[in-house]
């Protein structure tokens, strides 16, 4: 069996306290990646939850398309949607409002006494304000994302006439 040689009194080797500094760097650095790993779980969690937000906002705004044809009032294709619609997907809840931008008697925001006039935008008669609320909890929190879009009738003849 070999032994190691001893230099100037000391035999080959770690001591304790390189091997107890070396532990300590490596376990900083350890605890740094997996609080990395954490934040990522995060932000994935949070990305699929919007995500999930998005899809269903979608789905709102296809049965708001499919059911809004010219003739028809925002109250009473809003009354139409909360009876049909279901309450929630999944984890996932849905608030709808509708109105005609045209219209200076509706309020724009829910919360505005008034609308605010004169914005300077010529609104046409038939189209249609859609702001889709989704809203779902996480863990304790409640968390929403707002969609909006613009819509004309699904049988609205162009400026063309064709």
């Amino acid at each position: 069996m070999k032994t190691l040689p001893i230099i100037n009194g000391r035999s080959g080797g770690f001591s304790l306290i390189e091997v107890l500094v070396a532990m300590f760097v490596l376990s900083i650095g350890a605890a740094s990646v997996l609080s990395f790993f954490a934040a990522a779980a995060s932000t994935h969690k949070r990305s699929v939850d919007r995500t999930h937000a998005a899809l269903v906002a979608e789905r709102v705004f296809s049965e708001v398309q499919g059911r809004y044809v010219a003739g028809k009032n925002a109250d009473e294709l809003t009354e139409e949607l909360e009876k049909e619609l279901p309450e929630s997907w999944g984890a996932y809840r849905a608030e709808v409002y509708c109105f005609h931008p045209a219209d200076t008697r509706v309020r724009r925001k829910p919360g505005e006494d008034r609308p605010a006039a004169g914005d300077g935008v010529q609104w046409q008669e038939e189209e249609l304000f859609v702001r889709v609320i989704i809203r779902w909890k996480q863990k304790a929190n409640s968390r929403s994302e707002t969609f909006h879009t613009l819509m004309l009738p699904r049988n609205a003849r162009s400026a063309g006439g064709r």
